[in-house]
């Protein structure tokens, strides 16, 4: 396409008249700049829809349980209904921890995923450290996800992951 902009005007130059003329319009940089982000804000907004679609059918993606600083980069296939829902609290749980050690802030919305053990633990290691935040994102590979059966003791459900 950027060749065709480039041979554009030459061609135009060469006809000798404005009788005929291809009517090419020049190479403008700042629209064409306008019109990739448009693009992109186009092509970004129907990904998300897509994976809403998808959410909303009971069908769960790496790409639906992402966000912009927590990306799931693969799930297993395959998972049955106690697995994705068990996937999805974990997705969740570790959203939510990662972003407090982000931001240093919403500590309050890992209480009630957390024991009361647990969650003191997590305040006392925020607490402690060094205010500010930190810039990136967290990449999570899940390798697999697994519930023990009833009579195992003690029952157990998990999540194997890989950070990256």
């Amino acid at each position: 396409m950027v060749l065709l902009l480039a041979c554009g005007p030459l061609v135009a130059c060469l006809s000798g008249s404005d009788e005929g003329s291809l009517d090419i319009p020049t190479y403008d940089p700042e629209a064409w700049a306008s019109a990739e982000a448009s693009e992109s804000a186009a092509a970004a907004e129907a990904s998300a829809s897509a994976a809403a679609s998808v959410e909303a059918a009971g069908i769960v993606t790496a790409e639906s349980l992402s966000t912009e600083r927590h990306v799931i980069t693969s799930i297993p296939e395959d998972l049955d209904e106690n697995q994705t829902e068990i996937l999805k609290a974990f997705v969740h749980y570790d959203e939510v921890t990662w972003n407090v050690w982000f931001t240093r802030t919403g500590i309050e919305d890992a209480e009630p995923l957390m024991t009361a053990e647990a969650y003191q633990r997590l305040k006392n290691n925020v607490d402690q450290t060094v205010a500010g935040h930190t810039d990136g994102t967290v990449r999570v590979a899940v390798t697999s996800v697994y519930l023990t059966p009833l009579y195992d003791s003690p029952p157990s459900l998990g999540v194997s992951w890989l950070r990256g």
